[in-house]
Parts: structure tokens; C-alpha cells; sequence
């Protein structure tokens, strides 16, 4: 009787195949990888200084997406993907996590969105950041006008809420959720924009207050 060996996929190459299919849908959406001389370019030209943060040394090798547009708006997806680690390169975390990063207007930081990854569940966290990945992006290429002042709309958190405010009449808004982003962006991108802020209303106002926690620890940004 011959006993066939199950092969088993090692962390690395499981690790290599999500990264590899999350890469494939961000450059479709048409976000580019950002180098290190990408970042260089960004320190000198507004003039920035790095935080003082004892990092893993693992950590800094991670992957990174960036897209900008003309109006000044920008957004960067960091992933904890090292490519150096391991045989086919690993997330540097347990389970592996990404962040979309959004910037631009007034207020130069707008959103910050953190995805984790669970080892069963691959498929879920490569969802999550191409749908909003998709969804922020159809987002700032369709800016709508302000009809009081002719000008494009800002993109504003209010009282928990995104909204399109006028930066020059801050009392005119609209609701994002509105106009020609049903058009541009899919319905699975939209559902998933939408169950992030129901999550996210959901840990802020009810588990946030069960475990005790009142206020959030922020990192020091970094300084222009």
C-alpha cells in the first residue's frame, strides 16, 4: 500500500501567494510601488524628519502602494510584506496587516485604515484592501464641485463621519455616498466602505467602552 505525503505549503509561500494576488489588484486599480528613492524624494521635498521609533528591523522592508492625483490628494497602502524574509517572503506579523493612508486638502491627513490579516483567512484581508483601495480611489478621482464657491470639495471626518465639505464655506456639505460614485466604483467596493464604517461605529461606541479604553494613544507624526 503506498501512502501518499500531503505537501503542506510553508508560511512563506502562503504568505507569497496573498501578497502576490493583493499586488496584482492594486496595480489594477492603479496604485505603484513605492521605492525608497520615492520616499527620499518626498522627505526632501517637503522637508520632513523621520519620528524617533525603535522599530523592528524586520518591519522596515515592508511593501508599500502609492497613488497621486493632480488636486493634491494622495494615498499610500502600506502592507507588512517583506520580501527578504523567508524563501518567497513573509508578512512580518502574525497574521499580516495593511494600512490606507489618505492626504490632501486642508487637513493634510484624512483617514487612516488598519486590516488585519488572519492565517485562515487570506482571502477576506486581500478583499478588504482592494475594495476600499478601489472605493477611496473612484472616491478623490470624482471630487465633486461646491456650487456655493466653485471650488472642489474637501474630504472631512465629522463627528465620526465622512463627509465633502467646502473648504471655503465650511457649513455647505455633502455625503459622500453620493453623485457619480455609484458609477465609478463597484457595489462590492461600496458595501465594503460601508460595513468598514459600520465596524468601525461599532468598536468606537460599544467594545471600546466595554474593555475600559477612553482615550486612544497616538504616535508622534512626523515633523515639517
Amino acid at each position: 500500500m503506498v501512502v501518499k505525503r500531503k505537501y503542506v505549503l510553508s508560511k512563506s509561500r502562503k504568505d507569497a501567494i496573498t501578497f502576490k494576488q493583493l499586488d496584482k489588484n492594486l496595480r489594477k486599480i492603479g496604485l505603484r510601488l513605492l521605492t525608497q528613492r520615492v520616499i527620499n524624494q518626498w522627505i526632501i521635498r517637503f522637508n520632513l524628519t523621520e519620528p524617533e521609533a525603535k522599530r523592528l528591523k524586520q518591519t522596515l522592508g515592508q511593501t508599500s502602494y502609492y497613488i497621486c492625483f493632480p488636486d493634491g490628494y494622495s494615498i499610500v497602502i502600506h502592507t507588512s510584506f517583506n520580501p527578504k524574509l523567508g524563501k518567497y517572503g513573509e508578512f512580518t506579523t502574525k497574521g499580516g496587516s495593511g494600512w490606507i493612508i489618505i492626504s490632501g486638502g486642508i487637513v493634510k491627513r484624512k483617514l487612516s485604515i488598519q486590516i488585519h490579516r488572519r492565517k485562515i483567512f487570506m482571502e477576506n484581508f486581500i478583499r478588504k484592501i482592494s475594495n476600499l483601495a478601489e472605493f477611496f480611489t473612484g472616491l478623490l478621482e470624482n471630487r465633486p464641485l461646491s456650487e456655493e464657491a466653485s471650488v472642489l470639495m474637501d474630504l472631512q471626518r465629522i463627528d465620526g463621519e465622512l463627509f465633502w465639505s467646502c473648504p471655503i464655506d465650511t457649513d455647505v456639505k455633502k455625503p459622500i455616498l453620493s453623485g457619480s460614485i455609484w458609477n465609478v466604483v463597484s457595489k462590492d467596493a461600496i458595501n465594503e466602505f460601508i460595513m468598514y464604517e459600520y465596524c468601525k461605529k461599532y468598536y468606537e461606541q460599544v467594545l471600546r467602552p466595554k474593555k475600559g479604553i477612553t482615550k486612544r494613544v497616538k504616535r508622534k507624526s512626523w515633523k515639517k
